[in-house]
């Protein structure tokens, strides 16, 4: 019997070792977020603006990536909800996507507390909260 069970646990490990958790998916979502407004909020900036907005978004980048990815997991995003956000072409349109309020109570704040600490550090303005609708 307890060669059966420790056979069965090893096929279920087996099984799952090559696949990644769903909100994986969601990893270069942040990093097309970011670039797609970094070029448009510093089109017309100088060299030295631009250059300070890389930076912050040098460290920005991975953090929200992070938060993200640890919120959809926490919160146990759905299959379709993972499947709009990773569709999203912004994080606008992602605002669309079918959260429960918890989620995105719970989203809304983790990308805010992480978007000020990462602020706070380079000295950059700290942003205004911006709900998500549910």
């Amino acid at each position: 019997m307890r060669a059966a069970l420790a056979l069965a646990l090893v096929l279920v490990l087996a099984g799952c070792g090559g696949r990644s958790h769903a909100c994986d998916e969601l990893g270069g979502v942040v990093d097309r977020w970011l670039a797609a407004e970094l070029a448009s909020a510093t089109a017309k900036a100088s060299p030295t603006d631009r250059a300070a907005a890389d930076e912050i978004a040098r460290q920005l980048h991975p953090a929200l990536r992070d938060a993200l990815l640890q919120s959809c997991r926490d919160t146990k995003w759905a299959s379709d909800t993972i499947a709009c956000v990773a569709a999203a072409a912004d994080d606008a349109a992602a605002r669309a996507c079918p959260l429960t309020r918890d989620q995105a109570d719970a989203l809304a704040a983790v990308l805010m507390n992480t978007t000020a600490k990462v602020l706070e550090g380079s000295g950059g303005p700290t942003p205004d909260a911006a709900p998500l609708a549910p």
